[in-house]
């Protein structure tokens, strides 16, 4: 039977590696959290700025306001109820979520 070798915490080279980008992935994800809140206030004051025009350009910037159709909610279709909507599904989306439980900190 051949056994991994295993670093001082228990974990394999495998694991190890898997953790260090499970790592990272969370860190990208906290950074890119504060830049969208940054976004977000750099936005609000753009639309600020724009005063209710639909757009702006200053300087080679330009700044749009603008609206798109919401979605249809199909629950609330009554002649929709008793059709099974799947068949008109489009392929899935191939969706990755990382997280992390902090009891496990290295």
């Amino acid at each position: 039977m051949e056994t991994s070798i295993k670093n001082e915490i228990g974990l394999t080279v495998e694991e190890q590696a898997f953790v260090d980008a499970a790592k990272r992935a969370l860190e990208i994800k906290e950074k890119i959290s504060f830049l969208k809140k940054k976004e977000k206030e750099a936005m609000d004051a753009l639309e600020a700025y724009a005063k209710g025009d639909e757009l702006v350009t200053i300087y080679g910037y330009t700044f749009q306001v603008f609206s798109r159709v919401g979605s249809v909610v199909y629950a609330d279709i009554p002649e929709l109820r008793n059709i099974d909507l799947n068949q008109y599904r489009s392929e899935p989306v191939k969706m990755r979520k990382i997280s992390f439980n902090k009891e496990f900190d290295i």
